[in-house]
């Protein structure tokens, strides 16, 4: 179960860099030569244009929080690879003033590195996405 716990502290720091929008501790749960794969099929390649991309994204958003609410996360006999099913719930509070929300679930392959586990590949499939009326007054 080891691994588990450890795949399991991985989701909560990608979730934390986004909602902190750090770029560091988020690139960090990318392995160098990783695959982030977008609901229409478009895929970013390698850690470096990952983050970028993020970034440019996230700029969009002066908060921005994922929640997983469901996972399902398995590891090889070799305890090097893993795969995972991982649902999210993310609230973007955007620049414009308005609120969105979506639902969707990553399908991830994992691999431990010698920084310890890390996305090889993400694949995101959303399931639901709109405006949402949440809390407008942002603190801090």
């Amino acid at each position: 179960m080891i691994h588990r716990d450890e795949i399991t502290d991985l989701l909560g720091r990608y979730c934390r860099g986004v909602a902190n929008f750090d770029k560091d501790e988020w690139g960090d749960t990318w392995a160098e030569d990783a695959r982030w794969i977008f609901p229409d099929g478009n895929a970013v390649v390698g850690r470096a244009a990952i983050i970028e991309t993020f970034t440019e994204a996230r700029t969009r958003f002066p908060l921005c929080v994922q929640q997983v609410t469901s996972s399902i996360i398995t590891v090889d006999d070799t305890g090097e690879t893993g795969s995972g099913w991982v649902q999210v719930c993310e609230i973007q509070w955007r620049t414009d003033g308005k609120t969105a929300e979506l639902i969707g679930d990553y399908h991830d392959e994992y691999v431990r590195t010698a920084d310890g586990w890390q996305f090889a590949t993400r694949r995101f499939q959303l399931r639901v996405s709109g405006h949402a009326e949440r809390a407008s007054r942002l603190q801090g």
